[in-house]
């Protein structure tokens, strides 16, 4: 007999957890389903509990999914994770990037994609939604923010940026980087603004803050 597919999901929706629990059991055959509605409760599990498969949200009210997801790879390093979430903003494309899991399906998605895409990462494969695969696109007109998807930006670029988030001058920035102040400047032009598609400092927050490109701003003096 053929060992059951393990699979936790993790969802802070009491709801959720019930429905997609409930399709996953009746529409694929042989699968062990364990559900838990925080962070903290699959963080003590994973210490006793393997799973072939983790489906989870990407926040809880104790924590963030994308913490989650890390302590679940500290664990198990090659971890097959699917995100299961509504939010489809490009800082958070960007991060699911970095993140590499080996799916996405957001939630106005067919609940046949879940199905889809349990099978295709337990044989070792990826699955991305359709309406992911979309936002991801960063040739797609109909996303104002995908242009920065063909950005890569350095740690360096991100050290400055936070720098400029948070009020220091060019001179300041140059003595925090080691610099000379037309590198900074040049830095900024050329990397930057440009990077963002922006014109000035305060369009360059702006915009890198709505798409949580800059941490939690600390007052200057408080490094």
């Amino acid at each position: 007999m053929n060992q059951p597919i393990k699979i936790l999901i993790a969802d802070d929706h009491e709801a959720i957890i019930y429905f997609v629990s409930k399709y996953i059991s009746q529409s694929i055959a042989n699968v062990e389903v364990s559900d838990f509605k925080d962070g903290e409760s699959v963080i003590k599990d994973i210490d006793k509990h393997h799973y072939d498969i983790y489906i989870l949200d990407i926040q809880f009210r104790d924590m963030l999914g994308f913490e989650l997801i890390k302590c679940i790879r500290k664990v198990y390093k090659n971890a097959k994770i699917i995100v299961f979430t509504m939010h489809n903003e490009m800082w958070f494309i960007n991060e699911l990037k970095h993140m590499a899991v080996n799916g996405i399906i957001l939630k106005s998605s067919p609940i046949e994609c879940l199905k889809d895409a349990i099978i295709e990462v337990y044989n070792g494969g990826k699955y991305y939604c359709g309406h992911y695969t979309e936002l991801n696109n960063p040739y797609n007109l109909n996303n104002p923010d995908a242009d920065l998807l063909l950005e890569n930006f350095s740690k360096k670029d991100l050290e400055v940026l936070q720098f400029i988030a948070e009020g220091y001058t060019t001179k300041e920035i140059a003595l925090k980087m080691g610099w000379s102040e037309e590198t900074v400047k040049s830095y900024r032009k050329n990397r930057l603004l440009k990077g963002f598609n922006v014109k000035n400092p305060a369009s360059l927050v702006a915009r890198a803050a709505l798409q949580k490109y800059i941490r939690k701003i600390k007052p200057k003096g408080n490094d």
